[in-house]
């Protein structure tokens, strides 16, 4: 019989009230080697999720994100077994909504198409493998220097983009899956686009390909007037074309309300960061 591999799971904690409710999820998998670390008081992800590393002794590192629900007892197993091939370098389960979902988290999935990851059938690369649950082998996180502690938001995003050019896939696993809840209304969703586009900008220091088009053409701050006016001119688009395409029509008002507020908040971060910060004076 072949050996499990140690894992190591990696929990950063802001909602303490959900550790324990995991906690028990994980006791339910079928996948028993395991441990847990659970890591407060960082004030980054990026942070807590190297520190944990550091503490941890597992083969595999898995990161998971504390407002998950783990529902299917094959999630852990499955998403291990993909890691045993060589040319995957970073593997995420699918992600669903809640069942007792809301309506307006209902109405956001339906609206944005990166709020769900649906569940694939074959190892699938994808870039909506992130930070909501990612497995990486320790001998790759370690060649890669773990998380870009520099990063407050999008850090999944730009550690997926050092890891493709080593030659590795990021990928779905297949038949993995679990929940991720999104935000409970109107409010919380905006402060989280806020907060989210408001530190994007921290990107162009570090790898500003990763940036939208839009975004990585801002140089100066007539550019970032250029883009405010860009910004304005999609509002309208934004709310009568469905989710990310831009052919067919629909009613996604959430989605345009909340792509304007994080472009207003983009606006604010660059020029935050840009007059702070000497070394993006080249931006």
């Amino acid at each position: 019989m072949e050996k499990e591999a140690k894992v190591s799971i990696i929990i950063p904690c802001s909602r303490p009230h959900s550790v324990a409710r995991i906690k028990q999820e994980l006791k339910e998998q079928t996948y028993k080697n395991y441990e847990v670390h659970v890591i407060s008081g960082c004030k980054k992800a990026s942070h807590a999720r190297n520190k944990g590393a550091t503490l941890s002794r597992g083969e595999i590192l898995v990161f998971l994100d504390d407002d998950v629900q783990i529902v299917q007892k094959e999630m852990l197993k499955n998403l291990i077994q993909v890691l045993k091939n060589p040319q995957i370098g970073l593997a995420g389960p699918s992600y669903l909504i809640p069942k007792d979902a809301n309506w307006f988290q209902k109405r956001l999935s339906k609206e944005f198409e990166r709020y769900e990851a649906p569940v694939v059938k074959k190892t699938t690369e994808s870039d909506l493998a992130g930070a909501v649950c990612a497995a990486l082998r320790r001998e790759i996180f370690d060649r890669l220097g773990g998380w870009n502690q520099d990063l407050v938001t999008a850090e999944d995003i730009e550690l997926r983009e050092r890891i493709k050019p080593l030659g590795y896939k990021v990928v779905l696993a297949p038949n993995c899956w679990l929940y991720h809840k999104r935000p409970d209304n109107l409010w919380e969703f905006l402060s989280k686009q806020w907060w989210y586009y408001y530190h994007s900008p921290l990107l162009y220091s570090v790898n500003p390909k990763v940036m939208g088009v839009l975004a990585r053409q801002v140089r100066s701050r007539l550019h970032l007037f250029l883009y405010f006016l860009t910004s304005l001119f999609w509002f309208l688009p934004d709310i009568f074309f469905e989710k990310d395409s831009k052919l067919k029509f629909g009613f996604t008002p959430f989605k345009a309300i909340g792509l304007f507020w994080g472009r207003i908040a983009f606006v604010f971060g660059w020029i935050h960061y840009y007059s702070k910060d000497k070394k993006n004076s080249a931006l």
